[in-house]
Parts: structure tokens; sequence; C-alpha cells
């Protein structure tokens, strides 16, 4: 959990809605200035910001407390043994949601690929084939 306090008032983000926030952020990069990544770079990068810290939610969900404090800890105060377990399965899971994610970029645009070569008929066996692989 990430703990701010702005004057009287606690803010807790849970970390997968700051994961939420980075993903669109990234979304969002590149500009007329820079470029953005390529296609399939972006997917990547997309899904590891929107999903890097999915790992957390379980103990997002049963926030530690800090007594001294009186409210729940920041992630950065708890006991590393407490972290790490988080750390890595947010990895784990940003990792296969990565790995997805591209592996469906890549079908689709071989698949896309292959109506373009095609003619209509064939094109739409092509449909048939991407609406079973989704359904």
């Amino acid at each position: 959990m990430l703990v701010t306090r702005r004057g009287a008032v606690l803010k807790l983000i849970t970390h997968p809605e700051h994961g939420r926030l980075a993903g669109q952020l990234a979304a969002h990069w590149g500009n007329q200035r820079f470029a953005g990544p390529s296609p399939i770079v972006n997917a990547a990068l997309l899904s590891a910001a929107f999903h890097h810290d999915d790992g957390w939610a379980e103990l997002d969900g049963q926030p530690v407390h800090n007594e001294p404090a009186q409210r729940p800890a920041h992630f950065l105060e708890l006991v590393s043994e407490q972290a790490v377990d988080s750390y890595r399965r947010g990895v784990d899971v940003a990792g296969q949601v990565a790995r997805l994610r591209l592996r469906f970029t890549n079908l689709h645009r071989r698949v896309s690929a292959l109506a373009n070569l095609t003619s209509t008929a064939s094109g739409s066996l092509v449909s048939c084939f991407h609406v079973t692989l989704i359904t």
C-alpha cells in the first residue's frame, strides 16, 4: 500500500491502482519531439506498466498496521519477507500478461497478413479462425 498524508487527510493507494495509473501514463508515451515505442514493444510496455504491481493485491487487501504512526504501513515500512513475495508475484504476473499479449499481438499480425494475401472467401475463413480463438 502506498500511504501519504496531505494535512489531516490520509491517502491510501493500492499497488494495482498505482499500476493502472502507470499504464495510463505509458499509453501516452511519445509526442512530437520524441517517438513512442514500436507497436510490439509498446504492447509489452503497456502490459508491464499496467500489471507490474498486481502481486501486491493480496497484501494491500489486508494491510499491515503501523502502530507507532496509527495508520496502515507504507510498503517501504514492511519487513522484507512481507515485501519480497509481493514483489515476486508482481513480476511474475506482469511477465505472464506481457507474454500473452505479445503472443496474441503476433498471432493477430500473422492472421492479418494471411488475410491480406488471400481472396475474400479465404478471408472469411481467417475471420472465423480469429473469432474461434477469442471465444
